[in-house]
């Protein structure tokens, strides 16, 4: 849970950038990278990854559970890689613009078709 949890300061980082609070938004979004990385990139490979690798035939008596467990965390961990791409573009786009926008769709009926 300790890794999960710094992330939860990116709410109030969505909160400083409907204020118009430019600036608390841009530090808000850079410290959600900082630790993003940190948490994601570092302390779960080596810590979890790592028990998962070496500790789990420990837990698990059955083969198949084991090696399903250490499945999930190496797809955990690509997609932690991947969503770290894209929350540096993000930290990257903030800083180079004056003002920060929200990328997602204001427009509610933007997905729904006309259906004849």
């Amino acid at each position: 849970m300790v890794i999960k949890t710094p992330e939860d300061s990116f709410e109030l980082t969505k909160i400083c950038i409907y204020a118009n609070k430019q600036r608390m938004g841009k530090v808000g979004v850079t410290i959600l990278a900082v630790t993003w990385v940190l948490t994601r990139l570092v302390i779960f490979p080596l810590h979890i990854l790592r028990s998962a690798i070496y500790e789990t035939n420990l837990f698990f008596k059955e083969p198949p559970v084991g090696e399903m467990f250490r499945i999930l965390s190496y797809i955990l961990f690509a997609m932690h890689i991947v969503w770290t791409y894209f929350i540096m573009q993000v930290c990257i786009n903030c800083w180079k613009k004056e003002e920060i926008q929200d990328s997602r769709s204001d427009d509610e009926d933007s997905g729904d078709e006309k259906v004849d």
